[in-house]
């Protein structure tokens, strides 16, 4: 429970409001990363013919992450890590105005990505065992090859690729509440027909959580993270006579969100612990927010700000000397508790972003020997995107289903786009349905 204190001094809202049908320009593009796990990527295939240690090997068999193998006009194959450090195949897109135009040339250019992909998936090569190996210079039809010497590898048994989709796009803070209030479990009070509604983006979260107070997932746990700020905003607002911004409310969804997800840890690597990264980091988004809100939270050392916090986890999770991973880091292939990133606690992640730094980045880590595992966590620092005149901090969806087929992809892409475009409009519109747009 959020205990009572004195009413912060001179707490006055004059905050302007940025409506949907501002004259201001949309400067944000939405974008996508289409993964292919299964098809992996290497310098070479056949065995040396001397012997090579195993890091000659790795250096002359694999690529680092992010290598461009080829560019077309509408995206670019590149490479991406796996845990072992061998490479697969990753498909970026160009970047797609927020706009009517910008989602028609998205639609233009999803069935070129399909077209790419079954090309592949149906080219002859060359089997090894059971895997079939095509050259990167079979895919000049589609662009400019940038790494000749690369082999693409795949299994032979002819089943369609299997991906896994993500987007980049910014969110502004005061549609993020509604964003998880949108794809979280559903309540007891919805209708037949919400809940209808909102059934295509439960499957947009990760479900596949198992440990912990929320079995049943990221939907579960999002339910909880927005009925914890609508009670923790209505506490505050009661006992001080002055409503918080729509803006502090999706700012703090996202902080709960990521301690809540942080308490049960990842199977797999950091980043791997969210549906939702933030690309921009909280230090910036912290600084989004009305200056009398910034003020207030700021106040006696943070210690409102941290009361606000604590009243809003589950009880087991208040105590904010423990680290935002307590739940660590498992390793697939290692069934191994680890927490390698146990230096950074709670309250000083929650204190630091308010005085400008996030520590939950490789840049201001604690523990600079671990930082390399944050990856891309706020790695945008403090750049946003704007919208109807507004930053949008940059959050990364990573919580397509994985090992989706071609097509389900590919509507991945096209639902998102149109859930963003609705969101940032008000339009009545769930996360899978087709607005007019």
């Amino acid at each position: 429970m959020f205990q009572k204190r004195e009413r912060p001094k001179q707490y006055t809202r004059n905050q302007t409001k940025s409506s949907p049908n501002s004259q201001q320009p949309i400067q944000c593009d939405i974008g996508f990363e289409f993964e292919v796990p299964n098809w992996g990527v290497f310098r070479r295939y056949d065995p040396p013919e001397t012997p090579l240690t195993p890091a000659e090997e790795e250096a002359e068999t694999y690529y680092k992450i992010g290598h461009t193998l080829f560019e077309s006009d509408f995206w670019t194959a590149k490479t991406d890590a796996n845990e072992d450090r061998t490479s697969h195949l990753e498909l970026e897109t160009i970047p797609f105005h927020e706009s009517v135009s910008g989602y028609k040339k998205l639609l233009e250019v999803l069935p070129k990505i399909q077209e790419f992909l079954y090309f592949v998936q149906s080219a002859p090569g060359t089997r090894i065992g059971n895997v079939k190996v095509l050259p990167m210079e079979m895919f000049k039809r589609y662009g400019q090859v940038k790494s000749p010497e690369a082999r693409i590898g795949m299994p032979v048994d002819k089943q369609e690729p299997k991906i896994f989709p993500q987007a980049s796009a910014g969110i502004r803070l005061d549609k993020l509440h509604k964003l998880f209030d949108d794809l979280a479990a559903p309540t007891e009070q919805e209708s037949a027909r919400e809940e209808y509604r909102k059934q295509l983006g439960r499957k947009f979260l990760h479900s596949d959580q198992e440990t912990g107070n929320f079995k049943e997932g990221s939907p579960h746990d999002a339910r909880y993270v927005v009925n914890s700020v609508d009670i923790t905003v209505k506490q505050i607002e009661e006992m001080w006579g002055d409503r918080f911004s729509s803006s502090f409310k999706g700012f703090l969804t996202m902080v709960l969100f990521y301690l809540v997800e942080g308490s049960f840890g990842s199977r797999t690597y950091a980043k791997a612990f969210t549906a939702f990264l933030a690309r921009t980091d909280f230090a910036r988004m912290f600084d989004i927010l009305p200056e009398d809100e910034k003020e207030i939270l700021r106040e006696e050392d943070c210690r409102i700000w941290l009361d606000i916090v604590s009243a809003s986890v589950p009880e087991d999770m208040r105590d904010l000397s423990k680290p935002v991973f307590e739940g660590g880091i498992f390793k697939e292939k290692a069934p191994v508790h680890h927490n390698n990133l146990s230096a950074l606690s709670r309250k000083d992640w929650l204190v630091e972003m308010t005085r400008g730094r996030d520590l939950l980045t490789k840049r201001h880590f604690p523990n600079r020997l671990r930082a390399y595992e944050l990856e891309s966590m706020g790695a945008f620092g403090d750049k946003t995107d704007t919208i109807f005149g507004v930053p949008a901090p940059v959050i990364e969806f990573r919580s397509g289903k994985k090992e989706q087929g071609v097509r389900d992809a590919l509507a991945y892409a096209a639902s998102t786009f149109r859930y963003i475009f609705a969101l940032h409009r008000d339009m009545d519109c769930y996360y899978g349905e087709n607005p007019n747009l």
